[in-house]
């Protein structure tokens, strides 16, 4: 039985809760996956992911975007397809307070329509975000938890 078949027969038999992800949250994610693949070749580089990974705050380095790779690219090749990027979402690292399980919130979120918009790409949710982290940064309330998560995805940008 093939994974489609396999997920159609779990959700038939009212059992989708064992899923990690909904059948409406991955295809919400394929488009996520798509808009980070700029040269449109199926796979995501190392390039490709940094920016949106640090800009959101799930990574802080260009190393850590290297190790998350690493730990779900099957091949080898240093890029991951599709469903390397569902494991990277769906791997929360057993820390419910981590990066990996803030990121897997954040795409369930904006899968199921709680965050961003019907009429925003993912790549112009990222550079929104990346501003209001900007102005947090900027103008935020002294030692606020927003002002210090902005001044640290900036200085993680710079790197």
């Amino acid at each position: 039985m093939n994974e489609s078949a396999s997920r159609k027969w779990i959700v038939k038999t009212g059992k989708q809760d064992v899923l990690t992800f909904q059948d409406a949250e991955i295809r919400k994610m394929k488009e996520c996956f798509n808009s980070l693949d700029d040269d449109g070749s199926g796979d995501i580089g190392i390039d490709e992911l940094k920016e949106p990974l640090i800009g959101l705050g799930f990574a802080t380095s260009l190393d850590e975007v290297q190790k998350m790779v690493e730990e779900v690219d099957d091949d080898g090749s240093g890029c991951i397809e599709f469903p390397e990027f569902l494991n990277i979402l769906s791997n929360s690292g057993g820390d419910p307070n981590g990066s990996a399980a803030e990121m897997t919130k954040f795409f369930k979120q904006l899968s199921q329509g709680k965050i961003g918009s019907e009429d925003m790409s993912f790549s112009m949710f990222v550079q929104k975000s990346r501003r209001r982290h900007l102005m947090n940064s900027l103008v935020g309330c002294k030692n606020s938890p927003e002002k210090k998560k902005g001044q640290t995805i900036m200085k993680n940008l710079k790197k």
